[in-house]
């Protein structure tokens, strides 16, 4: 094809390079300013095809305009070829718009009919084999291609309230029974779509960024069209969209492109769900934070206010080749306490009262622990001859209630400060 083609036509970017032509799979797409050079390219290509036994189906070629007020229709071998708005190539919908309205409409589609051929599975008992199938067919049916919308805030809650139903599905929850939203993704363990999306968008991005520096797919992205573009406000754009982005997180072009080259990634094995990319958040969870100092060489993953469902494998990856990765074990553990004796306790009035507290399953010794008669809390009460001893080396509390009286009878508890309660 490259015989074919005029290093004259196309598209030019950077200072001295031109984008003649493209490879898609089997197919060719030929991009230029002007309608004579397509027509140029089009004869040229058709005299090559047939110099080697090919033909071209007319009834598959299109062609598309962008910005162009030319209306003349190219013809090949005496065929006119049809001009179109958008089509659909490798199952994703290419606008002359630049939006991806179409596209997401047909990939709501393809995950319907995906979600709706498995309703053996969903009736299933299992939670964790149908949410995994979910993953692995309704979900990778919907984000197809997704790391290059250009999305909105229509397209997104669209997308989540087709998730969601999925999953109010797969958990069995049917009207009048609800549930709210944070309670199914904890449930499923399923991030939002918004967050998916942009996780797969910038791994995308930091790929292409890794590329060698003369690389097409590399150069497209600092890519400005000749010309000039109509009055009126911007059309949002991916790019745009992208680089808005960034600055909300504190980002700049260059800052990422430097970082990209030396990325180090958080990882949640449980559902590989990516977490952090360099200081940056890719979760919607903000317990997660990536620490960094400028110059060292430290990456901290920090997790505010953990719970036992952060327990699991994180994984912290550098993007070398070979990759370097390193898993760290988290568990989290809930502080519970015992009342040491008998669960009962029998005393004459008049007597003290002396019981020990044992807190169990704790990481450090707690900084004190609760004493409850009922709801009331004890450490604080208001009741003469009360008294509490925390010992930490221990990690034992002693309640002494002197001359007990029937009115201290009841049911007595103890909880560490650590536990949560």
């Amino acid at each position: 094809m490259s015989g074919a083609l005029s290093t004259n036509h196309g598209i030019s970017f950077g200072l001295q390079n031109k984008l003649t032509g493209l490879d898609y799979a089997d197919d060719i797409c030929l991009p230029t300013h002007k309608f004579s050079q397509m027509q140029i390219s089009l004869n040229n290509i058709a005299k090559r095809a047939v110099a080697a036994g090919l033909s071209i189906n007319i009834n598959k070629t299109k062609s598309m305009r962008l910005n162009s007020n030319c209306s003349t229709k190219f013809q090949l071998d005496g065929s006119y070829i049809e001009d179109v708005q958008s089509f659909c190539y490798l199952g994703s919908y290419i606008s002359n718009n630049g939006g991806s309205r179409q596209d997401i409409q047909h990939r709501l589609s393809k995950a319907k009919q995906a979600f709706g051929t498995l309703n053996k599975i969903w009736r299933s008992s299992n939670i964790t084999q149908r949410t995994k199938v979910h993953n692995a067919n309704v979900q990778l049916n919907l984000l197809y291609g997704g790391e290059s919308w250009n999305l909105t805030a229509r397209d997104a809650q669209q997308l989540q309230a087709f998730a969601n139903r999925c999953l109010r599905r797969i958990l069995h929850v049917f009207w009048p029974a609800t549930i709210t939203n944070n309670e199914l993704g904890f449930r499923t363990n399923q991030p939002l779509i918004t967050d998916e999306i942009m996780m797969r968008k910038y791994k995308w991005l930091g790929h292409m960024l890794r590329k060698p520096a003369d690389d097409i797919a590399r150069n497209v992205l600092d890519f400005n069209p000749q010309g000039s573009r109509r009055p009126g406000r911007p059309r949002n754009t991916w790019k745009r969209q992208t680089k808005a982005e960034l600055r909300n997180a504190g980002k700049s072009c260059s800052e990422t492109k430097r970082l990209a080259l030396d990325r180090v990634s958080w990882i949640r094995k449980r559902d590989l769900h990516i977490l952090t990319v360099g200081i940056l958040t890719y979760t919607n969870d903000q317990r997660f934070q990536s620490l960094h100092t400028e110059g060292s060489d430290e990456w901290t993953l920090r997790i505010s206010s953990p719970q036992p469902r952060d327990s699991g494998t994180y994984e912290c990856q550098v993007s070398t080749e070979p990759k370097i990765s390193q898993g760290f074990r988290l568990n989290v553990v809930v502080s519970r306490a015992k009342i040491l004796g008998n669960a009962e306790l029998f005393i004459k009035s008049g007597s003290d009262i002396n019981l020990t507290c044992l807190a169990m399953q704790s990481p450090i010794p707690p900084s004190f622990i609760y004493w409850y008669k009922g709801k009331r809390v004890m450490n604080y009460s208001q009741r003469g001859g009360i008294n509490v001893i925390m010992e930490r080396s221990t990690r034992t509390s002693k309640l002494l209630i002197a001359k007990a009286t029937p009115a201290d009878s009841g049911n007595y508890t103890c909880s560490p400060s650590s536990s949560g309660l």
